[in-house]
């Protein structure tokens, strides 16, 4: 028996532990290395468990029972009470699991969960483990309901027999569908026909409709199908309409690719309204090309990605942008390189106009990021107002240092021969600036 006051625990959260929690153990161990536990409690203001079991040496049987009145002590974001039990038994043959849990007058975040029952059986036996799982309650005034059968071997493959979850304007549904490291069998869809009804648990709100499937084509390529319409995600994208397309084969391996997608209407980035891309390759190797086209605007991309577990690093091997009259283009092959908070331009080169302006270094913690401007038309501001009637080239250079969160900026502007058109007719003479920060 024992009692720990006001206590704190690595990696437990503190209303757990509040304001005191209590231990009680009965058991036994033997010499032949037999054990048992009559019962283990474990209980503080905010819930107890309780368990007990009997086996000799790994292998036994026991079970668990919680209820946890206050889930807030556990997650600030969540509210409720939580009860369930488990059951564990290990032979020589098989480890089996039988879990039953339930949620009553749960939250998370802004989102009501009246009621949540989930069942899992699940046996490990000869490399692979399989069960079923069933979920049955009720979130957001709408029944959630479904369930089904899976196994994932010890090579990789993964296997749902038949799936089928409902909730709200949202189906997933599953048959046959296996996933395997040479490839893959069987269909799998997702349907939404609000993705709002998901805005409650998400931070960034979405909004539209997504119909998306995966199909085996054959035993070493799966089929990819998705469309959306009316697609929001929060104020940055908008897409009236969407579609990606594509085939995968080895999707546990090198995940070798083809893929094309296209978007239209609202707004995508920036001032585009249709963008066509595609990409292929494999996970950690793929070559993409972009073209995208808006008011006033055609930008066209064209590189590939290499990722790899400490940086991901872009090779831009093109890239253009029409806007309003002017032209920017990357004038030389450019390279990003992104690792942890550390984002390096290697040296890229583009060519605006008549001029040119040229970035290498690096953002991050310890940034060290040198930009330069040669000759470049004031016209080019056209791009921001195309009303704007400005003449004359600009020279300007920005070396930024330290970190990016508070950087220290040096930079200098000089404008030559500058004139608007109004007051050239107005007969002022063409000028000249020139400014350091």
């Amino acid at each position: 028996d024992g009692t720990l006051e006001n206590g704190t625990l690595p990696e437990i959260p503190a209303p757990l532990l509040a304001p005191q929690v209590s231990v009680r153990l009965r058991g036994a161990l033997e010499p032949d290395e037999a054990w048992q536990i009559g019962s283990l409690s474990v209980q503080s203001g905010a819930g107890k468990i309780e368990a007990q079991g009997q086996g000799k040496g790994r292998y036994g049987s026991g079970q668990a029972s919680w209820d946890i009145a206050n889930l807030a002590a556990v997650d600030p974001r969540l509210a409720g009470r939580s009860s369930g039990t488990l059951q564990v038994e290990e032979t020589v043959e098989a480890m089996t699991a039988r879990l039953r849990a339930s949620l009553a007058e749960g939250k998370f975040g802004a989102a009501d969960i009246p009621r949540l029952a989930l069942d899992l059986d699940a046996r490990r036996s000869g490399g692979q483990t399989s069960g079923t799982l069933a979920l049955d309650g009720e979130m957001q005034k709408s029944p959630i309901k479904g369930g089904g059968d899976f196994a994932v071997s010890d090579d990789g493959r993964a296997t749902i027999g038949k799936f089928d979850l409902r909730w709200a304007s949202i189906a997933i549904v599953g048959t046959d569908f296996a996933v395997a490291p040479s490839g893959a069998t069987g269909t799998l869809s997702i349907k939404a026909e609000r993705l709002q009804d998901l805005n409650p648990f998400l931070p960034t709100k979405l909004a539209g409709s997504i119909d998306a499937s995966l199909k085996s084509v054959d035993a070493q390529k799966i089929a990819l199908n998705a469309s959306v319409q009316g697609f929001r995600f929060g104020d940055q994208i908008a897409i009236d309409r969407g579609r990606v397309e594509g085939e995968v084969a080895d999707p546990l391996g090198r995940m070798e690719f083809t893929l094309a997608a296209k978007a239209t209407g609202g707004h995508l980035a920036g001032p585009l309204r249709e963008v066509n891309a595609k990409a292929s390759g494999e996970r950690a190797n793929f070559a993409f090309n972009l073209d995208g086209t808006g008011d006033k605007l055609r930008t066209t991309a064209q590189g590939r990605a290499a990722i790899a577990e400490d940086a991901t690093s872009i090779d831009v091997q093109s890239l253009t942008t029409v806007y309003a009259g002017q032209t920017i283009s990357l004038a030389t092959p450019a390279r990003v390189r992104i690792a942890g908070p550390t984002t390096t331009i290697e040296r890229a080169t583009i060519r605006a106009g008549s001029g040119t302006i040229t970035a290498n270094g690096a953002v991050g913690p310890d940034s060290n990021l040198d930009v330069q401007a040669r000759a470049l038309p004031l016209s080019l501001l056209k791009i921001f107002d195309p009303e704007m009637q400005i003449f004359g080239t600009a020279n300007a250079t920005a070396s930024v240092r330290g970190n990016i969160a508070q950087p220290q900026i040096d930079a200098t502007l000089e404008a030559n021969d500058m004139r608007l058109r109004t007051i050239r007719t107005a007969g002022i003479p063409p000028g000249a600036l020139t400014a350091k920060a």
